[in-house]
């Protein structure tokens, strides 16, 4: 472990690996903005003013691959970063080695939960999480933790603008019938982008997590599976530009899998 005291969670790394970006909201928290901490050392360096509050704290933060902004989450109802309600979206571009004052990209809405953001390898599109509440803004079945309706949101992730449902993505399968709140959650992006055919075009892979049947097989004990869809990053405004998801299948099927963390390279543990 890093020599450091700092507490932290929902890491997320610069580019290079020099630097990653933290939060902590739950007991003893003082700082409820962006941490940054040194890559290397793991000692806190500084705060990047998001807008974050003991009551209304940062979450889920994902630095672009570009390096040039950062998304999160500005909590709408308190409770703990790993259960909250009612977030919206934002973002703090760095420009000439300044972080900016904070843009909110998807406003907070009653009865909406918008969480974990991430960037697409190209820097330019946002994928996030959105969960529809029963009743009101809050109850566990929206407090980001595997919620039932969870599903995947793109929008441009420079602009902002329109939001648009990844439909295909969250679809159900066969086997699923009629269901379609499969809690499809925690998006991870793919590092590289791809040609999409061959006629151009840029394609990137995204995976998540979800409650939907792997053909005829269901998650173990109402758990989730690891799935993963291709997504055109040229894809006009306002059309769907995801494909129908497909399971990994190298992934355990008698454990419950929630998070596909990527890496461009293979390297040995810190001694």
């Amino acid at each position: 472990p890093f020599p450091t005291t700092a507490k932290s969670n929902f890491e997320s790394w610069n580019p290079d690996g020099s630097a990653y970006v933290g939060v902590y909201g739950d007991t003893g928290a003082t700082n409820f903005e962006l941490m940054m901490f040194d890559g290397n050392t793991g000692a806190l360096t500084g705060t990047v003013a998001a807008g974050g509050t003991s009551t209304n704290p940062t979450n889920h933060p994902d630095w672009s691959p570009i390096g040039d902004r950062i998304a999160y989450v500005n909590v709408g109802v308190k409770n703990t970063l790993q259960m909250m309600y009612n977030g919206e979206i934002r973002t703090v571009a760095n420009v000439g080695g300044a972080w900016q004052p904070y843009q909110v990209l998807v406003p907070r809405a009653v009865g909406k939960n918008r969480y974990y953001p991430a960037f697409a390898p190209d820097g330019k599109v946002l994928v996030f999480n959105e969960s529809t509440c029963a009743n009101g803004s809050t109850g566990g079945d929206c407090d980001a933790d595997t919620d039932p309706s969870a599903k995947l949101f793109a929008i441009d992730a420079i602009g902002g603008g329109t939001t648009t449902a990844l439909a295909n993505a969250n679809a159900p399968g066969i086997a699923d019938n009629a269901t379609t709140n499969l809690a499809n959650s925690f998006p991870k992006w793919n590092p590289f982008v791809f040609r999409r055919d061959g006629s151009g075009g840029r394609m990137g892979w995204v995976t998540f997590s979800s409650t939907r049947k792997y053909g005829l097989r269901s998650p173990p004990g109402n758990g989730t599976l690891l799935w993963m869809a291709a997504v055109d990053l040229d894809a006009p405004a306002g059309t769907d530009p995801s494909a129908t998801a497909f399971a990994l299948p190298f992934q355990d099927l008698a454990t419950s899998n929630h998070i596909a963390q990527w890496t461009t390279q293979v390297v040995p543990p810190l001694q």
